[in-house]
């Protein structure tokens, strides 16, 4: 950014080569922007299941928006390079990383890794497990008897386990025609969370010799059942069916959640009439029907916790009630955390030459183990104060701060990762430092300008910057935005050149508008000020002579008795003047009067007509012998 101060038209030569040399500048260091890459796909890490062997092929998406030149990519299973082969296939252009056929051996953490010239973005690894759908070992059929109007449990036998778990279903099958129905929990019938059913209390219809019961689990990605093991149930009758108090059936006791995700609670009572079911908390009804973060399932018999907070780790009671008596069972909900952000590493660009600190904080959930320091990577390499150079870098005794100081545009353009881990998990942030070049004033004006009143000064701003950045200029005059709109200014905002025009204004208004003018010159990371006081050129004042009140008397001349007053107030060197003159004009007369009195005759001076006949009455003179006198 250029500030010229100058009197000459605002269209001269001087300033349209400035612009010109300073625009092809700019245009030829365009070239050069530079970013580091910042891999913005995935942007959380994840937990895929994937079908084995499935028509369609696994892709994973990776993606950086800013790195320039554009980076290349590789992706690394469990800490390994793919190379691509008939199975893995990796687009280092795209990111997209391709695997045909999915199966249980390409089962691992993948990572992408985006690089480019200045630096090497990491991605938030994606686990990969090959969906296992299993069926039921065990088939075979087994028989159970039960009481009516009593509780009863029918257990799911060794039930397959599945990834990603499924989801228990029971059925019951008629043994005549094969025909099976699916049975549908309500007040009165219920399924936990291990597939086992349960009867809150029998009735005779529920067993039957040609009656079987299933357990079964849908696997949601294949969309099949898989039956296991029958059962036969058999149900006592009873000439009276006896009224029971609540019972315990079965209930969570502890449950062991992760902050942020779905927690379940589960409490079945046996009774007869059903027994009503209602959640406390520190011995107080939980508000279900206000609150989306707290509801109940399965005819209340299931609590969910949506997005489980830190708070809310303690005893819950379930209570059960009917018209004989009440039962209650408590169970504890243990919140644990992989460690919790406080403050996250952020990219940052920073102007040439500034210190940058980066930042590692993380905290454990409340009540868990302290966390260990840190671990820093540059570009994906690890990185500690015995490592690096010492000179550049500085981590925090506890390792939570990294700092990088007087940044260069050549050597400081990076990526940085942090790591903080517990014994539940981990948190991962990828951030980059970028640099840029800092603003540069090609010219500025001198500190102090005067201007003649009735001048026109043009004041012209240019400056460069890093081609990432467009500069901005911003005109105040003493502290305040300058008004453009007043006539005598104008402001051509292609060159930047602010003209002032005092020609259009008095004086006195021109002198209102001397003083410091600045020129702010800015990009969203840099303001550099330029400025310049502007002082209108003092005005030249003629004295006038003094000016008597007294009359002034002049005395006579001689040869004259005439006394000459002259009132107060005439002005009085002009009468000096006058009279001087015609003092020195008479003086001269009398001179020249004299001088011709004193050399009479030496000299004759022909006429025109003398000279016109070629006479000579001087040499005739001579010829005669006359004499003069």
């Amino acid at each position: 950014m250029v500030w010229f101060p100058t009197v000459f038209n605002r269209n001269t030569n001087m300033n349209s080569i400035v612009i010109f040399l300073v625009t092809v500048i700019h245009c030829s260091s365009a070239l050069m922007v530079r970013h580091p890459p910042s891999i913005s796909k995935p942007r959380f890490g994840q937990i895929r299941y994937v079908i084995p062997f499935a028509s369609e092929n696994t892709v994973l998406k990776c993606s950086d928006h800013v790195g320039i030149p554009s980076p290349r990519y590789t992706w690394k299973r469990n800490g390994v390079t793919l190379k691509g082969d008939n199975i893995t296939q990796v687009d280092e252009l795209t990111g997209d990383l391709t695997i045909v056929s999915f199966s249980s051996r390409e089962d691992g953490d993948y990572q992408c890794w985006a690089q480019n010239l200045w630096g090497t973005s990491l991605s938030h690894v994606i686990r990969l497990i090959a969906a296992r759908m299993v069926s039921f070992n065990d088939t075979s059929s087994v028989k159970a008897t039960g009481r009516e109007g009593e509780s009863f449990t029918l257990p799911c036998f060794n039930p397959p386990e599945q990834s990603p778990p499924g989801t228990f279903q029971w059925y019951s099958i008629d043994t005549k025609t094969g025909r099976t129905s699916q049975v549908y929990e309500d007040e009165r019938i219920a399924i936990d969370t291990k597939g086992n059913l349960h009867f809150v209390y029998l009735k005779q219809t529920d067993g039957h010799s040609d009656k079987q019961y299933a357990c079964a689990v849908y696997s949601k990605f294949s969309e099949v059942v898989y039956l296991g093991s029958k059962t036969q149930l058999t149900v006592k009758e009873k000439t009276v069916v006896p009224e029971t108090s609540p019972q315990l059936i079965i209930s969570t006791t502890r449950v062991v959640t992760l902050l942020g995700e779905l927690t379940t609670l589960e409490c079945i009572f046996g009774g007869n009439p059903i027994p009503q079911i209602t959640w406390f908390r520190n011995g107080k009804p939980l508000d279900i029907n206000r609150t989306t973060v707290v509801r109940t399932t399965k005819y209340g018999r299931v609590l969910e916790i949506v997005n489980v907070t830190e708070r809310m780790e303690g005893f819950y009671t379930c209570r059960a009630e009917n018209k004989l008596d009440v039962a209650e069972t408590d169970v504890f909900i243990d919140v644990k955390s992989k460690p919790i952000w406080i403050m996250a590493p952020k990219s940052t660009t920073a102007v040439e030459g500034d210190d940058v600190i980066f930042t590692c904080r993380a905290r454990p959930a409340v009540g868990e183990a302290s966390l260990a320091p840190p671990q820093w990577y540059i570009n994906g390499q690890h990185v500690n104060s015995s490592s690096a150079d010492d000179s550049k870098f500085d981590f925090s005794s506890d390792g939570i701060y990294l700092s990088i100081f007087n940044v260069s545009r050549d050597h400081d353009i990076m990526c940085v990762q942090c790591i903080v881990s517990n014994d539940v998990g981990y948190q991962f942030k990828d951030a980059y430092l970028n640099v840029i070049l800092p603003i540069t004033i090609i010219s500025k004006p001198r500190d102090l300008i005067e201007i003649k009143h009735g001048q026109a000064i043009t004041l012209v701003v240019m400056g460069t910057t890093d081609p990432s950045r467009t500069l901005k200029y911003e005109w105040y005059y003493n502290d305040r935005p300058l008004d453009i709109t007043q006539p005598q200014f104008f402001l051509n905002r292609n060159v930047n050149e602010l003209t002032f025009d005092t020609s259009v204004l008095n004086r006195a208004e021109a002198e209102d508008l001397m003083g410091v003018y600045v020129c702010r010159v800015s990009h969203d990371l840099q303001t550099i000020p330029v400025t310049v006081n502007l002082r209108l050129v003092p005005l030249i004042v003629k004295t006038e002579p003094i000016v008597t009140t007294e009359p002034v008397v002049i005395f006579p001349t001689e040869g004259s008795s005439q006394v000459e007053i002259i009132p107060a107030g005439s002005k009085l060197w002009v009468v000096a003047v006058v009279f001087g003159v015609l003092v020195l004009v008479a003086a001269a007369i009398v001179v020249f009067f004299v001088i011709r009195k004193k050399n009479p005759g030496k000299t004759y001076l022909l006429g025109k007509t003398e000279v016109k006949h070629h006479l000579n009455p001087e040499k005739e003179l001579q010829d005669h012998e006359f004499k003069l006198m």
